[in-house]
């Protein structure tokens, strides 16, 4: 059975394992948003001890992540939407699950477990690089793009894109 629930606080570090790799993959496939692994272990624990870390289990092993945030993302306040939001983020699957759909599996869960709570919208930020990859691939889930600017942190900065998906037919962005 695979189903989506609160991360295991002893699935922490592996959690966060996956996060690392993914950076890596990212950053050979020439996908450079961040200089470090995003978010850094002490915000992750952070939000793990605030709930909001999930795991993707199948018969026991985590096998996908995801971080739904209650807290608007700061970088897109001039943004406004009606209703309740989870802000999605951390979305990564483990290297032993590439290429078995576990990113379908995982946004269904996701979209599932918000409607339980009559969360109104789904949204997200991604970087944005000459191929779009990330943001072609959140649309083929039903994300639309809103807005894109540029994101600057102390270290670098670089192109992103702010997306919505509504859950129920109320929910519209302003």
């Amino acid at each position: 059975m695979t189903e989506l629930i609160k991360l295991k606080d002893t699935d922490l570090d592996k959690a966060y394992g996956i996060i690392r790799w993914r950076f890596d993959y990212l950053i050979n496939k020439g996908i450079k948003q961040y200089c470090i692994p995003y978010p850094p272990f002490d915000i992750y624990k952070e939000r793990q001890e605030n709930g909001f870390n999930y795991g993707l289990y199948t018969s026991g092993n985590l096998i996908g992540i995801v971080s739904l945030v209650n807290l608007f993302p700061e970088e897109w306040k001039e943004i406004k939407i009606d209703g309740s939001f989870h802000w999605i983020s951390s979305f990564f699957t483990s290297k032993e699950a590439r290429g078995l759909n576990i990113s379908t599996i995982i946004m269904e869960k996701i979209e599932e477990y918000s409607k339980s709570f009559s969360v109104d919208n789904l949204i997200l930020d991604c970087f944005i690089n000459e191929f779009e990859f990330l943001v072609k691939f959140y649309q083929r889930f039903g994300f639309k793009e809103i807005k894109r600017k540029e994101i600057s942190y102390p270290n670098h900065s670089f192109i992103a894109a702010f997306m919505l998906k509504k859950l129920t037919s109320e929910a519209r962005s302003l």
